[in-house]
């Protein structure tokens, strides 16, 4: 099976940062709702394969990732909590 990670930006101090989410998929939660759940309110990304990730990481401050087509928004724990309170 392919790993999966979740890709998104951070901006600090006027920088925008590649993060990338190595999530334990064996928890239970599909990944698309760990993205939703555990990335900052707001927050696009993109789930991709693993190996689509850059192997040189000599310059992983300078990795730029752009978003055009985001596979969703995270909306933050709160949020999500509350919605699966919903579901039950």
């Amino acid at each position: 099976m392919t790993k999966k990670v979740i890709v998104y930006n951070v901006v600090e101090d006027n920088k925008t940062y590649v993060c990338i989410c190595t999530p334990v998929l064996e928890c239970g939660i599909p990944i698309e709702e760990i993205a939703r759940k555990d990335l900052p309110v707001g927050t696009e990304y993109k789930i991709i394969n693993e190996s689509e990730l850059p192997t040189d990481s000599d310059f992983f401050k300078a990795w730029e990732l752009a978003i055009d087509n985001p596979d969703g928004v995270a909306i933050g724990y709160v949020a999500w909590e509350a919605e699966q309170r919903v579901k039950q």
